[in-house]
């Protein structure tokens, strides 16, 4: 004898609990990236805009936009063809080293204080005690 069918609005629901639980966490991931910008926002355009007029008046907010493209552009570069060859490289390892293939990930996953602080430690001149 075979089991007892579930009824169709239970299946319903437990196809759908999933999704609405991945749709309120990623609304509260928006909420928490949307509402400190609309906040800065708020905070700039005040006073007729007084933010953004005090930013685009100063004499070297050309220099300083022309320096900014040119790092963008620059990392841009540097990341394309870095990140290529660390791709073929990645599938270019053996089965033994496919752990390996995590190690571009590392330095995301490592905070940059603990990264910093590491690193401290490691070019210290005197021994750690």
């Amino acid at each position: 004898m075979s089991a007892p069918a579930m009824p169709l609005a239970l299946t319903r629901t437990r196809r759908l609990l999933p999704r609405l639980a991945a749709l309120a966490f990623l609304a509260g991931i928006g909420y928490l990236v949307i509402a400190p910008l609309v906040g800065l926002q708020r905070l700039a355009f005040e006073d007729g805009a007084r933010g953004y007029e005090a930013a685009f008046d100063r004499p070297e907010v050309a220099q300083t936009l022309r320096t900014t493209v040119g790092l963008a552009l620059g990392s841009l570069a540097i990341a394309l063809v870095l990140g290529t060859l660390l791709a073929w490289a990645a599938t270019r390892l053996p089965p033994r080293l496919r752990l390996l293939r995590a190690l571009p990930i590392l330095p995301i996953v490592v905070p940059a204080v603990a990264a910093v602080t590491g690193w401290a430690f490691l070019f210290s001149p005197a021994p750690a005690t």
